[in-house]
């Protein structure tokens, strides 16, 4: 178990979900700069901030929304919800993988965004027809 891998944890007690109390469907966790960092499925009318946590057990609103206003744009014009993010670090670079769904066309998409930053703002790169 994630407990017994990480030695922070280690002889900490057993925390059951839910560990954060807010609406959070769908979670991605990643990790970057010693921190724990989480996003979820969310609408983009209100688009949610990402949360953090030290400990993988306390976890509070880091405030910051996750997209630079441009990528903000380009995501609305093409969807109205995020479903199940993904984050990843590769070769220096964080690439959030979300699902786009546009209700009214029926249609999803998988968009690609990137950041230098574990906490953004992630940029959009490119998008692929589901």
């Amino acid at each position: 178990s994630l407990f017994e891998m990480d030695p922070r944890l280690d002889g900490k007690d057993v925390y059951t979900n839910p560990i954060y109390t807010t609406d959070w469907p769908d979670p991605t966790i990643w990790e970057g700069d010693n921190r724990f960092y989480s996003y979820s499925t969310t609408s983009l009318k209100n688009i949610k901030s990402i949360i953090a946590s030290d400990d993988m057990i306390t976890w509070y609103s880091t405030g910051i929304i996750p997209f630079d206003s441009e990528t903000v744009d380009i995501l609305r014009s093409m969807g109205s919800a995020l479903w199940a993010p993904d984050v990843v670090y590769i070769n220096g670079v964080y690439l959030m993988y979300i699902t786009l769904h546009n209700s009214s066309l029926g249609q999803s998409k998988i968009v690609v965004m990137e950041s230098s930053d574990p906490c953004g703002p992630f940029y959009y790169v490119d998008t692929t027809f589901l």
